[in-house]
Parts: C-alpha cells; sequence; structure tokens
C-alpha cells in the first residue's frame, strides 16, 4: 500500500532539498521535520527540544532508512496534506508551523502555506 501524504499543491515547484542528519533512525515519508539552528542539518520534529529541533519547516516527501551519514532529501514546505499519514504533526506542530487544520470530504487535511 503506497501511503499518500500530500493531497493538493497547486504549485510547479513545492519542495526543496534538505540535508538530514546522520543516525536519525528510519524516517518515515510524512515526518515533520525541522531545521537546527547551528545549521548542521534536519532532523524530526520534537517540542521539547531548544535547538532548532522545536522549530517544524516541512514534510519529508519520502521514507529514509537510518544511516551513519547525512543523507539529502526532498522536502515538502506547501500543501494540503492527510493529517492521518503525518508523522510528528501534533498540536504543538500544527501551533510552531502557524498552519490551518480543516476537514474537507471527510479528510482532516493540514494546510502549509
Amino acid at each position: 500500500m503506497i501511503k499518500e501524504i500530500l493531497a493538493f499543491t497547486g504549485k510547479d515547484e513545492l519542495d526543496i532539498e534538505i540535508p538530514v542528519k546522520a543516525s536519525q533512525g528510519a524516517l518515515a515519508k510524512g515526518q515533520v521535520m525541522a531545521r537546527l539552528d547551528d545549521a548542521s542539518g534536519y532532523v524530526p520534529f520534537n517540542n521539547s527540544a531548544s535547538n532548532g529541533a522545536q522549530k517544524p519547516v516541512g514534510i519529508l516527501k519520502w521514507d529514509l532508512e537510518n544511516k551513519a551519514a547525512t543523507q539529502v532529501a526532498p522536502l515538502y514546505l506547501t500543501g494540503f496534506f492527510k493529517k492521518s499519514n503525518l508523522v510528528g504533526m501534533d498540536a504543538n506542530a500544527i501551533t510552531a508551523f502557524g498552519a490551518r487544520v480543516s476537514d474537507i470530504a471527510g479528510e482532516d487535511l493540514i494546510i502549509l502555506r
């Protein structure tokens, strides 16, 4: 089964390539990601962090294996996302993103602009 996270973008260019910091564990497509303050890479969103990981910036586009080296992966910055298929998209992430939540056609969608 393919897990679709993106419902709609309305834009041609909607993602960027990011360096995912080494040894983050296996990350699922749809993981909420944050950029570390020291610019050493991107990591999963963590509301209790104080190193930048508490500031979400986008949604991981692909699954990533756990690797001991930095990996490059695409990150969605904008779009309508199926909330049920996102990892780490809790109330804290929604607030920190400044995202909107909407029920469209029976789907809870997260709207990032």
